[in-house]
């Protein structure tokens, strides 16, 4: 089989277990190695050259989508992270399987991770998954019946859990950057962006 002929089989393998819900895991790609005669994805692209044939054609497709998820994530899931009376909400604003997010966050990063087929990414990519899960779960079991009554330290745990939700997604982004140096980075620290962005 040809090189480009076994990767394709890869990637279909890859696409057909993950069912594009779930991160793939390191035993994912495992399995997707042993199931495509042992071509083992490379865990760093030494340039833009060196990665897979449809990388870059997906960070095009899901550049823009995935910027505009981040800063709402930063921004407007912050406002809401700060809000015991919004906390409710959170799952169906971030959490996998919700619809919105699903479409606009969760879908391309599963996209990313089974087109880079980069180890490092598609660990970060599963971090980032599993803080987001933690803090939407954090939000509803800290709200209570009685939002008002919600004290100052499980506001403070929630923000915090936000905040490293946000660290988590800039990790994934840095390594999207530093595989396929595009040029606009995408960025998801708060500190690197405003909420004036789109007036800029």
């Amino acid at each position: 089989l040809s090189a480009h002929t076994r990767r394709r089989q890869q990637t279909a393998w890859i696409s057909t277990h993950t069912k594009w819900q779930h991160c793939i895991s390191r035993r994912g790609l495992a399995g997707a190695v042993v199931a495509t005669a042992g071509i083992v994805p490379k865990p760093c692209a030494a340039s833009v050259d060196d990665l897979p044939p449809d990388a870059l054609k997906a960070l095009a497709r899901y550049q823009g989508t995935l910027q505009i998820a981040a800063d709402t994530f930063v921004f407007g899931i912050g406002e809401q992270a700060k809000d015991p009376k919004l906390w409710d909400a959170l799952p169906k604003a971030i959490a996998p399987g919700a619809q919105a997010a699903e479409r606009t966050l969760w879908a391309p990063l599963n996209g990313l991770a089974l087109t880079f087929l980069d180890d490092d990414l598609v660990d970060r990519i599963r971090t980032f998954e599993l803080a987001v899960k933690d803090l939407a779960s954090t939000a509803v079991n800290s709200r209570g019946a009685d939002p008002s009554q919600v004290n100052a330290k499980a506001i403070a745990r929630v923000t915090k859990l936000h905040a490293e939700c946000v660290a988590g997604l800039d990790k994934v982004f840095k390594r999207v950057n530093a595989l396929a140096a595009p040029d606009r980075p995408l960025v998801a620290s708060a500190t690197a962006r405003s909420g004036a962005l789109y007036t800029d």
